[in-house]
């Protein structure tokens, strides 16, 4: 590993850390009190002794199918990306997507977000197919999803509305001051496009200026794929199918510990909600604030906060560290292999 990536990987995961461990610290001091409630002395009510028990206590075959529901989904995004290249002229080997879409997992454990650019060197590595080409379909899939998670956020809404609103007016408070800087940076970024594209012509005619020409015309070709696509139908289906697959993840989860099997489906969904908005702060595998946003999650259907860390913890150990390394190590020694084989 380089000594910047290092760097990189050091500061995302102590940024990772810093958040867990200020969630773990607001819960601890929570456990307290419920301990002094139930009249347990301050020597036995060690919040990490009770995650360790329960997970230690959790019931395997929940897990085991919610991690079957991890890969099933994986499958899904391979399969539909596959549709995506194929308007470019690409027939992409199901094993080659799939193992690119789970080494891009298990790269942003460790550097957030460069994984989709390391799934886009893998599969131009062993399909030819150009990266900016590829990474342009992997722009145009990461839309596609956001289009889907807003409408979980309004499924959320629509069936639990009462919980989902009131936690949202309780906890979005925007800060006007602290809008200055991402608002300056979308002006002068707006204003740099502007001359780029005055000047583009002038530009172009350079070396660099072709080299950076080539790279955008690829990228739009990829993310424009979508409009040459024959098959949208089954575009949309395994684009749901991916989103079902996380929701049953979820919910099958539920029955893993005591503290949370009677959970109506709607807390799966608002647990999806919120822990898909906890998973977008930058740092590895949504360490910190997936435990906190699943907590606050949970807190609203009367699961107390320590109960509540815990499946988070749970459900972060064995799908987001164990499944995502177990895949993406796999796709990363059995890549070459099979590639080689089938180039032989």
């Amino acid at each position: 590993m380089k000594i910047k990536n290092l760097l990189t990987f050091l500061l995302f995961l102590g940024l990772g850390c810093l958040i867990l461990y200020l969630v773990y610290h607001k819960q601890q001091v929570a456990y307290e009190v419920e301990c002094v409630a139930k009249g347990i002395t301050s020597q036995n009510c060690s919040l990490l002794t009770k995650v360790y028990n329960d997970i230690r206590g959790a019931n395997w075959v929940y897990l085991l199918i919610s991690i079957g529901f991890f890969v099933l989904s994986n499958v899904f995004r391979a399969i539909r990306w596959n549709l995506l290249t194929e308007p470019l002229g690409y027939k992409m080997k199901f094993i080659n997507s799939f193992g690119a879409v789970t080494i891009a997992y298990f790269t942003n454990l460790a550097l957030p977000r460069i994984g989709e650019l390391i799934r886009a060197g893998v599969i131009s590595k062993y399909e030819n197919i150009p990266s900016e080409k590829a990474f342009g379909t992997i722009i145009t899939e990461r839309i596609v999803d956001v289009v889907i998670f807003c409408f979980v956020s309004v499924l959320a809404l629509i069936f639990a509305y009462q919980k989902v609103s009131e936690y949202l007016f309780k906890n979005a408070v925007i800060d006007f001051k602290s809008m200055i800087f991402p608002i300056s940076l979308l002006i002068v970024l707006l204003i740099l496009i502007r001359v780029l594209y005055k000047y583009w012509a002038k530009i172009e005619t350079t070396k660099i200026g072709a080299k950076v020409s080539v790279f955008i015309k690829g990228l739009i070709e990829g993310l424009l794929s979508i409009k040459k696509m024959k098959k949208r139908g089954l575009f949309i289906i395994y684009s749901l199918a991916i989103w079902a697959c996380y929701f049953i993840m979820t919910y099958v989860s539920f029955n893993a510990l005591s503290a949370t099997a009677n959970l109506p489906p709607q807390a799966a969904l608002v647990s999806l909600f919120l822990g898909s908005v906890g998973m977008i702060i930058p740092s590895p595998g949504g360490m910190g604030t997936y435990q906190f946003m699943i907590s606050e999650a949970l807190s609203l259907y009367g699961v107390a906060g320590s109960d509540g860390f815990s499946y988070a913890n749970l459900n972060f150990i064995f799908i987001s560290i164990i499944g995502n390394i177990s895949l993406g190590l796999s796709a990363y020694v059995l890549l070459p292999i099979i590639n080689r084989k089938s180039q032989s």
